[in-house]
């Protein structure tokens, strides 16, 4: 099984793959104004060749820090060309339809990533 670490670092802006709730969004912002952004659940990232991120995973995370105006976001980065070996091994070179399908291949800590980054 191919499998993928991600890099820890931060992350200042990043395109969306889809829209968030906007409640959501609101109360999320609400909460990191009063307490911070909680460090133990960093956003998931696609590097995009060195031109920014592509957020796999907390658009709502990401959307309310910049909301509650935390500029940079913690980020675990998946490199692009780990993310196109993995996805050549594993889904014949396409993306899975759903994220979670990734989980098991994306490793933090040792262990798959499972949706609590």
């Amino acid at each position: 099984m191919k499998t993928v670490t991600p890099v820890r670092g931060t992350i200042r802006g990043a395109a969306r793959h889809h829209g968030v709730d906007a409640d959501r969004v609101a109360a999320l912002a609400d909460s990191m104004r009063a307490n911070g952004y909680d460090e133990s659940r960093p956003v998931l990232c696609l590097e995009d060749c060195g031109n920014g991120a592509y957020i796999l995973d907390g658009h709502h995370r990401h959307a309310a820090a910049r909301a509650a105006g935390i500029e940079d976001v913690p980020a675990l980065i998946v490199a692009d060309a780990d993310m196109g070996r993995l996805l050549d091994a594993e889904f014949g070179g396409e993306l899975p339809a759903r994220l979670e399908d990734l989980d098991a291949y994306i490793l933090v800590d040792g262990a798959g990533y499972d949706g609590r980054g």
